[in-house]
């Protein structure tokens, strides 16, 4: 549950600083009369970095992931 909330904690600052970077790009844009192609001002939207969507893996991918994980930790895996 704390690992969690600080992978939280972490995402909620760094949505915040890109928001702000977005914000000053079109800030300083705008004040420059610099528009979008249809004569439109930006917007911090315009700026702000795409989500990419996780894609689905594997039953052997999602194993392969956690024995890799368990032995990098010092852990033992046994063939079973």
């Amino acid at each position: 549950m704390m690992i969690t909330t600080s992978i939280e904690n972490i995402e909620l600052k760094n949505e915040i600083k890109h928001k702000l970077e977005a914000r000053l790009c079109a800030v300083v844009l705008s004040a420059n009369g610099v528009m979008k192609s249809g004569k439109t001002p930006y917007s911090v939207e315009d700026f702000m970095p795409k989500k990419q969507k996780a894609k689905p893996k594997s039953p052997e991918q999602l194993e392969k992931m956690a024995l890799t994980a368990t032995m990098m930790m010092g852990g033992e895996v046994s063939s079973s």
